[in-house]
């Protein structure tokens, strides 16, 4: 594989609430981790943003945070990528200033532009062309056509639109490059050709050369400028390689590199990753077909807008101070259906496999009899729901799913896990490495490199798995009937036959 002793890889994960960096070495080893956290500006329930140099300066806190742990041993830093969160993007003028804040994916104000983009493009060819299944208020081609709209003197000095994973690349080596899979929502991109769709770059009303260039991942940038060296701590001689999108990247940490396995993310989003051999569409044309890092193969990447972070709304706003680890105890006590109350876990609008930003976050059935308890009950089965909806469209699409592997903040809890497991009926592991998107983001840069022989034997050597959660077959019937109260909730308030 590679010298323990002379190299070592590094990842950065540009997160929605959070930058996190760690270097490894060829045992997977974390050798030194950092996480800088930042909060969200959300001025109006659709608008979400972020002041776009934080991302740079939180990037740069936490490399020389790694820099100082590692100590001598960060001049052995051979190379790195970024896993970066998709959708979420700067508008730059010919300097290379933010013009205004970030856009976040979490965003949803460009709800007309999305419906214009809809009337002018077939949904099959849209489909075919970006696997995208449709146009959404969170793309980046719908903001920036609401840019147009809205914003004509940002709009008239954008020199470049870049995703946060291309603004750090931009700030590490003064190159404007992108990756496929991190690009693959803004629905500019030829997915299959990894090359810009150039009807929706002209329908929007920009240049090509207002977009970075599309590399493959694993891709070489270059090497540190003399400037980001100085402010990350990092040497020159460092090099940078195009990374992937934060939950592909997740899916590499954990071993999810073909077919059989699935990868579930519980974070802010609920996000899923199948591997194909070859391009697989959905057939209902509801789940993202994106490519995978392993050349050649492709995956289909179901999600939802929300997860865990309903679970911190409610905490936040009804049980201030207590730990999760509290309220997920007390919701233990309570029998699986939470008693029939049901939640709609859909607070930023609903996606795959329906999608509606117009949905909103609903509890439905409670009595006097319910408690605090049966309600966060009702929100860690609700993501369980999600799961399971979307497990059983992959299997539609004609994807094998045999196990799920389970990373993200939900993967550290067994009984949320175990919950998942019962709805799902599938066994669940974890892998020993918690932060696998920067794991993955490390994998990619050591392939990149020739440090990692492969993808295949980087997952043989350095991925372990810590423990396995089965189901619990005499639950199975009680969340089959709980499973069809949650889809007839959702379904009977938005009038949506499925």
């Amino acid at each position: 594989m590679f010298d323990m002793y002379t190299e070592l890889l590094l990842g950065i994960d540009a997160g929605t609430t959070a930058i996190k960096v760690a270097a490894y070495d060829t045992d997977g080893r974390s050798l030194a981790r950092s996480t800088v956290p930042f909060e969200l500006e959300t001025p109006s329930p659709q608008r979400v943003e972020l002041e776009a140099e934080l991302y740079w300066a939180n990037t740069c806190t936490a490399l020389r945070d790694v820099v100082r742990q590692l100590g001598k041993r960060s001049r052995e830093i051979r190379a790195l990528a970024v896993s970066s969160q998709g959708e979420t993007f700067v508008a730059l003028d010919e300097r290379g200033k933010a013009l205004r804040k970030a856009i976040v994916w979490l965003d949803n104000r460009a709800v007309e532009e999305a419906a214009r983009i809809r009337r002018a493009f077939a949904t099959e060819a849209y489909y075919a062309t970006t696997g995208l299944p449709t146009c959404e208020a969170s793309w980046e081609s719908a903001k920036i056509l609401w840019l147009r709209e809205h914003e004509p003197e940002v709009f008239r000095r954008a020199a470049s639109y870049l995703l946060v994973h291309d603004f750090i690349l931009y700030r590490l080596t003064g190159r404007r490059v992108t990756e496929p899979s991190v690009s693959f929502s803004n629905g500019f991109m030829d997915f299959r050709g990894a090359t810009w769709w150039r009807e929706m770059v002209e329908f929007v009303g920009i240049r090509l050369d207002q977009l970075p260039e599309p590399m493959l991942s694993g891709a070489l940038v270059g090497a540190l400028t003399p400037a980001a060296a100085a402010e990350t701590g990092l040497s020159t001689a460092t090099e940078v390689y195009t990374g992937a999108l934060d939950q592909i990247c997740g899916a590499v940490g954990a071993g999810n590199i073909a077919p059989g396995l699935v990868t579930e993310c519980s974070g802010t989003a609920l996000a899923l990753v199948a591997v194909s051999n070859d391009v697989k569409f959905d057939p209902k044309r509801q789940m993202p077909v994106v490519r995978h890092p392993n050349p050649g193969r492709y995956c289909l990447l179901p999600y939802s807008q929300t997860a865990a972070v309903v679970l911190e709304w409610f905490r936040d706003n009804f049980a201030q101070g207590e730990a999760f680890d509290r309220l997920v105890q007390e919701a233990m006590r309570v029998e699986p259906g939470a008693e029939g109350l049901v939640c709609l876990p859909h607070l930023a609008g609903s996606t795959t496999p329906i999608f509606n930003p117009h949905a909103r976050g609903v509890f439905s059935g409670f009595t006097l009899r319910h408690s605090r308890a049966h309600f966060v009950r009702a929100i860690l089965e609700s993501v369980g729901f999600m799961l399971r909806e979307h497990i059983e469209n992959l299997r539609t699409a004609g994807l094998q799913v045999g196990k799920i592997r389970s990373i993200g903040g939900g993967a550290r809890s067994d009984d949320w896990l175990q919950i998942k497991a019962d709805i799902c009926q599938l066994p669940i592991e974890r892998v020993e490495e918690d932060e696998a998107a920067t794991l993955g983001a490390a994998v990619i840069a050591g392939v990149g490199a020739g440090v990692l022989t492969s993808f295949e034997a980087a997952v043989e050597s350095l991925i372990r798995v810590a423990d396995r959660i089965e189901p619990r077959s005499e639950l199975g019937a009680r969340y089959n009937t709980a499973f069809r109260a949650y889809r007839e909730a959702f379904d009977r308030l938005y009038d949506l036959p499925r």
